[in-house]
């Protein structure tokens, strides 16, 4: 135990909090690519992949940038960029929480990607789909998409593909508690990405092989696999994940009556959602810290962290509502798109019938 605690600490030594350069970077490299870009179909997959950049951090940019692609792509009349773009609409639909417009706009681009054979989007469509379901508890739906989306791995050659339906698999049958199931696929997961270097992947098996031995009470198992992740989830720039992966560690040490380490993770979670701006994991690892000090028998540090967490808790009372809000804005912002894409099509419609009566007549 001394040994793997002693890891850990190296391990966490070596991250930097402003270490989102490499974000920043690649969101740079992007709109560089964008201002240079002349092909409309090139543009939209661009701004596709500029929206993923912000969905973490920013997802109202990352819904206009998805939305500015659908655009673009209904405009050009390119079906493969619009169903991606409605696919990145659909996921920010579900960061905001409206579900029901999630769902349908990701029917939609799942529809477009089944008319026009696109097997790749379609297991996209099939994950997101999962991903909906997930965010509203709803495991067993959830797992039924990303096996669906595992269906259709065999016909793709794309090795990210399967690793990231596999560790998606995983998290599913961990939350439905079948934890042979999930140590299966997590696993599979960890192999496949570790043969491409996809370090976001890898970084993300091992924390759910850590969260899954954690559940089983095998905890010195458990800190390994963490101790494992925490490389590949910052050289991902996955602070999320590295947030809930200190706070699970600590959770993980709390089973243990260490508390030296219990606090210590806690707080670097805390330190990392505060400096990233992640409300809900400053609202639970607040919560944690709350009834960790309580039990310590510490009142001052346990109303400071409640402090914390009520403070938190407003705080996402408000970006709900903000995010309704918003979701409005754009319920309507893409219901002018839609009419004036049909317009587009019933004039398109309307040339072409008095050309062909044209030739008729002539």
């Amino acid at each position: 135990m001394k040994k793997i605690i002693l890891l850990l600490l190296m391990s966490l030594s070596a991250f930097v909090v402003y270490s989102q350069i490499t974000q920043i970077s690649k969101r740079d490299s992007l709109q560089e690519a964008l201002r240079k870009e002349k092909k409309d179909t090139s543009r939209v997959l661009l701004l596709a992949d500029l929206s993923f950049t912000f969905f973490e951090s920013k997802p109202d940019t990352a819904m206009t940038l998805a939305l500015e692609a659908l655009s673009l792509s209904r405009s050009i009349g390119y079906a493969k960029g619009e169903a991606v773009s409605l696919n990145r609409v659909g996921a920010a639909y579900d960061v905001f929480g409206n579900y029901p417009k999630a769902m349908e706009v990701l029917l939609q681009a799942l529809k477009i990607n089944e008319s026009i054979k696109n097997a790749d989007g379609i297991r996209r469509n099939y994950n997101n789909i999962g991903n909906l379901y997930i965010s509203q508890e709803d495991y067993r739906q959830g797992l039924d998409y990303y096996l669906k989306a595992k269906s259709l791995i065999e016909l793709q050659n794309n090795q990210e593909s399967p690793s990231t339906t596999y560790v998606n698999i995983a998290e599913a049958y961990y939350l439905l508690k079948d934890f042979d199931s999930a140590i299966h696929y997590a696993q599979k997961a960890k192999s496949v990405a570790s043969n491409i270097g996809y370090s976001r992947i890898i970084g993300s098996a091992y924390s759910r092989l850590g969260n899954i031995h954690s559940a089983l009470k095998q905890n010195v198992i458990a800190l390994e696999f963490y101790r494992l992740s925490i490389p590949y989830i910052k050289e991902s720039q996955n602070y999320i994940r590295l947030s809930e992966t200190f706070l699970d560690i600590a959770k993980t040490f709390s089973m243990t009556g260490q508390n030296d380490s219990v606090a210590f993770y806690a707080r670097q979670s805390l330190l990392l959602a505060k400096e990233s701006g992640f409300t809900l994991q400053i609202r639970n690892t607040g919560r944690f810290l709350t009834t960790f000090y309580r039990k310590m028998n510490k009142p001052d540090s346990a109303f400071f962290y409640l402090d914390l967490t009520k403070i938190a808790n407003d705080s996402l009372f408000n970006q709900q509502k903000n995010n309704q809000m918003q979701s409005l804005a754009f319920d309507e912002k893409l219901r002018q798109q839609e009419i004036s894409a049909q317009n587009v099509k019933t004039k398109a419609e309307r040339k072409r019938n008095l050309q062909y009566a044209a030739i008729v007549v002539g």
